[in-house]
């Protein structure tokens, strides 16, 4: 299976997943907000606790292996990731934003260009 029938897939399971529970209920809007002793997933919502980012890293550890591990992984990315920049080009240029061209590997870099002191590129 391609990545992009993996991602198509993981999706959909993600969002069936999510919408219902075991009994085919609506769980998401009935409990929400609820501290339910009883879910034993409750846990994963300290979303900067050691342990949820824990499970966190070891899961994208497995999904990162199995998508790697397809051959036309490296291909599909980077077909991906031209579709995300171009759509990000044209709505910026659509709404009269500019694009501004940095390098976000640089400590600080997001805060830099944020405070216009970032060595960058604005393409006009």
């Amino acid at each position: 299976m391609s990545v992009h029938g993996r991602f198509a897939a993981f999706i959909a399971l993600f969002g069936a997943l999510g919408a219902l529970n075991a009994t085919g209920a609506d769980n998401m809007t009935a409990n929400r907000g609820a501290a339910d002793s009883s879910d034993p997933y409750l846990w994963l919502e300290e979303v900067h606790g050691e342990k949820p980012l824990a499970w966190v890293k070891a899961q994208n550890a497995k999904s990162t292996a199995i998508l790697q591990a397809d051959p036309d992984y490296q291909k599909d990315y980077d077909a991906i990731l031209k579709v995300m920049d171009a759509t990000a080009f044209a709505l910026a240029r659509e709404n009269r934003m500019p694009i501004i061209v940095f390098s976000i590997l640089e400590p600080g870099a997001i805060k830099a260009v944020l405070g216009g002191t970032a060595r960058a590129t604005v393409v006009e």
